[in-house]
């Protein structure tokens, strides 16, 4: 855009010409650094220090005293009690009525015991002894499986126990639609390095 001026003296108009062109100069360059100052503030307003916390925030202090009045962190445990203080919750006691593990090694222990179809005598006693102890596997050193009752299978189980003894009444039944009883297997359970053992046998057959 050209200016107008008035008819002045040529060393007039130059002045003025020259005073325009300053104050324009002088416009532009404080646009330029205000614009600079507010970005460099912008971008130091989020700036994070070399402790990790942004300006302004305070550090955390482990031996700052806590303000009792503050909310429980979230996730904190809570307990139900009384008006005193104290969990006024009854305690639960459970009595347990079997021991466990009883019931099934008596019942792997029949169903070795009746699988004597294609085995050997020492075939047949092998597959047992994972079942007894030391001294019931010697008593059964020379146990024959012809004193088995064939083709049957392990029916009902029940666990006894008197006093700290524990023991097991297996049925043996055919294995067939219809089952028939042929006897019981009463077995004298013991526990050794945590887990139960078959200490002693007797087999009653059905009459």
């Amino acid at each position: 855009m050209r200016i107008k001026l008035p008819n002045l003296p040529r060393k007039a108009r130059n002045v003025i010409l020259i005073a325009v062109i300053l104050i324009g100069l002088v416009a532009v360059i404080a646009n330029k650094v205000g614009g600079t100052s507010r970005g460099t503030a912008a971008a130091t307003s989020g700036r994070t220090g070399a402790t990790g916390f942004t300006d302004g925030q305070v550090p955390f202090d482990p031996n700052a005293t806590t303000d009792s009045s503050s909310p429980a962190p979230t996730g904190s445990k809570t307990t139900s009690s009384g008006d005193d203080g104290t969990d006024d919750t009854p305690p639960v006691l459970v009595q347990p009525t079997t021991q466990p593990g009883v019931k099934e090694t008596a019942s792997a222990f029949a169903a070795a015991w009746l699988n004597t179809f294609g085995k050997n005598a020492e075939t047949w006693r092998y597959g047992l002894n994972a079942y007894l102890t030391a001294d019931e596997a010697t008593a059964l050193a020379n146990a024959d499986p012809e004193s088995v009752p064939a083709g049957c299978r392990v029916g009902t189980v029940t666990v006894t126990q008197q006093g700290d003894l524990h023991g097991a009444d297996v049925q043996v039944v055919t294995d067939e639609t219809t089952p028939k009883a042929q006897g019981t297997l009463t077995l004298t359970m013991v526990q050794r390095n945590g887990s139960w053992l078959v200490s002693e046998i007797d087999w009653k057959a059905q009459r």
